[in-house]
């Protein structure tokens, strides 16, 4: 299992209760949550299931789940998993687990039309009916539709189960955004919620902490 930062127990479950979806907390959102299935692992929405609506983007190895605010219609969370094309290998190395299988699970989250994503490897076991996380192998950001640059990355895993392997793990995640924009694109930004500064006379960079947080797991408990 790998971390891309360690940081103290209590510190981290704080973190996850301040997670935040759009405008709804993760903890306030999590009362009121449901399962999905995506591909073979089952993903937590933390939402009201009356409030929201599903829209899913299929291929062969992935799938992708974008949950809409039914009332405003606005994007609130989109969820991927996708089956890598190799077998996840043994604690060796050099032989092939059978039943065992890597899956990329990541969520994605869209601020003043920059879109920032927390990504993590999941070693999923299979045989017949019963399924396990074997481990967390690797966790990581990545930036699309936009220009912008993510620094002060963290990012860390739980096994809910109380350690590895397990039925259902928790990734959570922090980082700032930065963007340099000119001086007319400020007051969108500061109206998304970043701090604007001056880089140049004429160029200002725009800032926003952001964290992201989620559920898989090999079963609906619910």
């Amino acid at each position: 299992m790998k971390k891309v930062l360690l940081i103290p127990a209590f510190l981290f479950a704080l973190a996850l209760m301040m997670v935040s979806f759009g405008d709804t907390s993760y903890a306030a959102a999590k009362e009121g949550s449901f399962k999905t299935k995506i591909l073979d692992i089952q993903v937590e929405i933390p939402y009201e299931k009356s409030s929201v609506n599903l829209e899913r983007e299929s291929t062969s190895d992935s799938e992708t789940i974008k949950v809409y605010d039914k009332e405003t219609g606005k994007l609130l969370k989109e969820s991927t998993v996708e089956k890598a094309n190799k077998k996840a290998m043994s604690l060796q190395g050099d032989v092939t687990t059978q039943g065992t299988s890597l899956y990329t699970v990541s969520e994605s989250r869209v601020d003043n039309g920059l879109t920032s994503t927390l990504n993590a490897v999941l070693e999923l076991y299979d045989s017949g009916s019963f399924r396990q996380i074997n481990a967390v192998d690797n966790m990581y950001w990545t930036t699309s539709s936009g220009n912008h640059d993510l620094v002060n990355k963290q990012a860390s895993d739980v096994a809910t189960d109380g350690s590895y392997p397990t039925t259902e793990v928790q990734i959570s995640g922090a980082a700032t955004i930065e963007v340099e924009i000119d001086q007319g694109a400020s007051a969108g930004f500061e109206a998304a919620g970043f701090s604007v500064s001056a880089s140049t006379s004429t160029t200002y960079t725009a800032r926003k902490n952001i964290e992201e947080g989620f559920t898989y797991s090999t079963y609906n408990r619910d």
